[in-house]
């Protein structure tokens, strides 16, 4: 289905706790959003029954996208399948072994667990050159050998990581048809069809990390597409990829590990949107949720994106994604004091239960939500807009004076303030890690809050930062399901090359660019694209003698006029503030493929939400800020029109969030839905 064209759409995010649902009636222009417990079991579940409580016809759907967590909690919970290694004799200890890294910075504590032990790292003869050169050939004698090493362990999924495959993966092949040959249900995880670059280690962890998550993506995506077509849907879903575009669920099953970091992507995507109709050309996308907060930074529409991943200690995974900065800070974040007699806020979680205290499920411990209770800054007005019935207040002050207030020698307030003063600022330092520690004004940057917990902390992270104007997404809780129906269709590719840029002729490069379009094109046309809107490079590039690369990114059509070696020097200037006079290597080609989506009009998303009556009248509460009690306008999103502002303190309350405006900030209504949040002089 070409996304270029009008649809009805169902965008869903699927989180830890909740499942997101968001879905756009093309015909009628309506907007119906649904919010429900994601069923962990089996996340399609979730998925199906909130496509049902928006109301809309299956049959009648142009198009499903989501963002998934499947593979994210396989591999934090350590749930993944019974796997095995193929590596070159003497190379197995490769992904055990690692670089010279180490957990704690002091003291020789700490280890690491691969994810296949080492009596399932299998080895193989045959050996390949660093160019590419046949140094020993492999016999069916040693093929023979490794089926009969495989069918012993009765394991479910392969990775295939020879040495320098990436220069020649002939050997890679021949090992990859005889598994498939023996074992025609196997799933096999080859390297260099995922990211065939150089790097033994990173290489074999990414092909491990893709064996280790690839069988339950692949029936995580057809028990969905079961599911989904049962009930009279006859489209292809989509799904979001780490790398922020989206691709049909038959190609992800393909690339398994381009969906890790699905859901986050999906919201940077909505942020992007929404910093764009704002006129914002530089955005900090801070989505904080119930566990944690991520924190991107997007510059003229464009996010950066890093190869060099880690998915855990000692685990890299090469494949394109959205850089991203996290901090285990959200509205579920236990405040308590640790062994020095310090306040500290995070990592540790309450989770969906009990939860904080407050939410009446036995929580007993203090939380960030909890301390907004005693502040006031959560009102019944808003549990109610929220529709949350069960709630116990009285908790929240229970927990807080026990484990926070008495040890301390403060009163509930003061120490109601001091959680959020810490968790402020912990989020505010991932900010300023992402911008000012690399070389950005965060001043000069504007804010996209979102999450559930988002747009309480806009207006403190603000202050911490100097940041002069913020733009809360129309529906908040909902913006990263948003964001997948706003992703574009988007296809990367990568060509090693590994040799100097004076030696890569224009005819070298325009016979990679050309490989890359053509397979583009191919994906596109399966999923029924007939047409190619973007083709981007990213060219990773080092000097002469070091390891670590730095990439230029350009258009494939202005390759051709392009001073590459001027390119290199300004953005390694960027990175590292200096240049070097060494001759420069180009390591790889990478390219990016991309077919735009019509896109949503946000303000559509903003007459809907006019459209349906406010839960609340407006009226006006004490709340508390900086240690004083204020009158505060409390206020339903839903009443506010076009251009309405209101001056802080005040809250302004919807079903997906509660947005906290304090003293000396302004919060008006804009035509595009988005609330923004300026500083009064």
């Amino acid at each position: 289905m070409d996304p270029a064209a009008s649809q009805s759409v169902v965008g869903v995010d699927v989180g830890g706790t909740f499942t997101d649902c968001i879905g756009f009636d093309a015909a009628t222009g309506e907007v119906h959003i649904a919010k429900l417990p994601t069923t962990l079991d089996d996340q399609s579940r979730a998925v199906v029954g909130g496509i049902e409580e928006l109301g809309m016809q299956f049959a009648r759907l142009d198009q499903v996208c989501h963002g998934t967590t499947t593979a994210t909690n396989a591999i934090i919970e350590r749930k993944g399948v019974k796997g095995a290694l193929i590596a070159t004799r003497g190379f197995r200890d490769i992904v055990e072994l690692g670089r010279r890294d180490r957990p704690n910075a002091y003291g020789l504590a700490g280890g690491f667990t691969p994810l296949v032990p080492r009596h399932r790292r299998l080895e193989v003869g045959g050996r390949i050159g660093a160019k590419g050169e046949e140094v020993e050939p492999i016999t069916e004698a040693d093929l023979k050998k490794v089926i009969e090493e495989l069918r012993a362990l009765d394991v479910e999924a392969v990775a295939i990581s020879l040495m320098h495959s990436y220069a020649n993966d002939s050997h890679e092949k021949r090992v990859e048809a005889a598994i498939k040959a023996a074992f025609p249900n196997m799933y096999v995880a080859r390297s260099t069809a995922i990211y065939p670059e150089l790097g033994e280690f990173e290489r074999s962890s990414t092909a491990v990390i893709a064996a280790y998550v690839g069988p339950i993506i692949t029936r995580y995506f057809q028990r969905l597409d079961t599911g989904l077509r049962e009930r009279g849907f006859k489209q292809d879903y989509m799904v979001v990829q780490s790398n922020g575009g989206a691709a049909s669920h038959r190609i992800a099953q393909r690339y398994p590990t381009t969906t890790i970091l699905s859901g986050p992507a999906a919201g940077v995507g909505a942020a992007t949107a929404v910093g764009n109709a704002a006129g914002l050309n530089k955005v900090v996308s801070f989505d904080m949720g119930g566990t944690s907060a991520d924190v991107c930074v997007i510059v003229d529409g464009k996010v950066r994106q890093s190869i060099e991943n880690f998915v855990g200690y000692r685990m890299p995974l090469q494949v394109p994604m959205i850089e991203m900065d996290s901090i285990g800070a959200g509205g579920g974040s236990i405040a308590s004091i640790d062994d020095a007699g310090i306040l500290r806020v995070g990592p540790r979680s309450a989770g969906a239960r009990p939860g904080p205290a407050c939410y009446g499920w036995g929580g007993t411990e203090a939380t960030v939500t909890d301390a907004h209770f005693v502040l006031g800054h959560v009102p019944k007005a808003s549990l109610a807009a929220n529709r949350i019935e069960r709630v116990d207040p009285d908790a929240a002050i229970r927990v807080v004076k026990k484990n926070i207030a008495d040890p301390l020698g403060m009163s509930v307030e003061e120490a109601a303030e001091a959680i959020l003063e810490v968790v402020n600022e912990n989020m505010a330092g991932t900010i300023r890690l992402a911008t000012v520690e690399r070389g950005l004004d965060v001043r000069d940057f504007g804010l996209v809050p979102f999450g559930g917990a988002g747009p309480l902390h806009a207006c403190a992270l603000m202050r911490k930062l100097g940041m002069k104007v913020a733009a809360v997404p129309v529906y908040p809780g909902l913006t990263s399901a948003l964001g997948t129906v706003m992703a574009d269709v988007r296809h990367d590719f990568v060509q090693p090359v590994r040799r100097l840029l004076s030696e890569v002729t224009r005819a070298d490069m325009d016979k990679i660019i050309r490989a890359h379009r053509a397979e583009g094109e191919e994906l596109l046309k399966l999923q029924g694209i007939q047409r190619v809107d973007a083709h981007d490079l990213a060219l990773a590039m080092f000097y002469a003698g070091q390891r670590h690369t730095v990439s230029v990114n350009i258009a494939a059509d202005q390759l051709a006029i392009a001073d590459l070696n001027a390119l290199f020097a300004e953005a390694y200037r960027q990175k590292n503030g200096m240049t070097l006079e060494r001759p420069v290597m180009l390591v790889s080609v990478q390219s990016s493929v991309i077919a735009k989506t019509k896109g949503l009009d946000l303000k559509m998303c903003a007459a809907a939400i006019r459209k349906t009556p406010p839960a609340i009248e407006a009226h006006t509460i004490k709340a508390r800020f900086m240690g004083k009690d204020m009158d505060t306008r409390v206020l339903d999103r839903r009443s506010m029109k076009a251009g309405e502002s209101v001056l802080g303190p005040a809250i302004i309350v919807q079903r997906d969030t509660t947005m906290l405006i304090e003293p000396g900030y302004r919060a008006t209504d804009s035509d595009i839905g988005s609330i923004m949040i300026t500083k009064e002089n």
